[in-house]
């Protein structure tokens, strides 16, 4: 039996319900449950209740441990929980890739839905001309 020298991915969680704080939390802890399930590292956590970028500072963390290198997966519960927008989405996917960050859903497969999604296709064309894996 070989012995796995694989270390766990480091997570970052990440909850968004704008307006609804326990709801919020309730997201977060459902997302804790998952990785700690899933015997993942969790190196940090973030929250946003609020709408609009300027009351986005959870994000902009989690983005900033992203690029520095401190995480491996960043955990959400659907795609609305990053935007929205399609050119929003697209910007998050193509910061992931360059960073050789995996996102994961836990209500739904990002890989089985992002055809679905205008983005995916750019966030894909782009991985491929720069030798990227995609953050799906």
């Amino acid at each position: 039996m070989q012995q796995n020298t694989k270390s766990s991915p480091r997570v970052w969680l990440y909850a968004r319900l704008p307006g609804d704080e326990l709801g919020t939390l309730n997201q977060l802890n459902f997302l804790r449950l998952r990785a700690n399930l899933q015997n993942c590292t969790i190196v940090g956590t973030s929250i946003d209740t609020h709408r609009g970028w300027l009351h986005r500072s959870g994000y902009r963390e989690m983005m900033r441990h992203v690029k520095s290198g401190d995480v491996d997966q960043v955990h959400i519960c659907r795609l609305g929980t990053i935007s929205h927008s399609s050119s929003f989405l697209y910007r998050f996917f193509r910061s992931l890739s360059l960073h050789h960050v995996i996102a994961c859903a836990a209500e739904v497969s990002l890989a089985s839905c992002a055809g679905y999604y205008r983005f995916a296709h750019k966030a894909e064309q782009y991985a491929l001309r720069n030798g990227l894996s995609l953050p799906w």
